[in-house]
């Protein structure tokens, strides 16, 4: 996986308050025919996925600029 993946695996343990070795066995469990690399690239999606969707409605103003700002921070790394 990439460092941006690694980083956000690290976060959400933070958040989740379980080790990186950890998850990745509950997500080794739940693995499917695609491998643990890929179910931990679904998983990270689906993680933050689903904190965006428990978010307030008006947290985050709907924009383009949201996506620039998005892209401009992944040129950066």
């Amino acid at each position: 996986m990439s460092s941006e993946f690694w980083d956000a695996l690290s976060e959400i343990c933070a958040l989740e308050q379980i080790s990186r070795n950890d998850l990745l066995s509950i997500i080794d469990k739940h693995k499917d025919k695609s491998g643990l690399t890929n179910t931990a690239r679904v998983f990270i999606l689906a993680y933050y996925k689903n904190l965006c969707h428990r978010l307030p409605k008006g947290i985050v103003s709907p924009s383009v600029e949201n996506i620039y700002k998005v892209m401009e921070g992944i040129g950066k790394r």
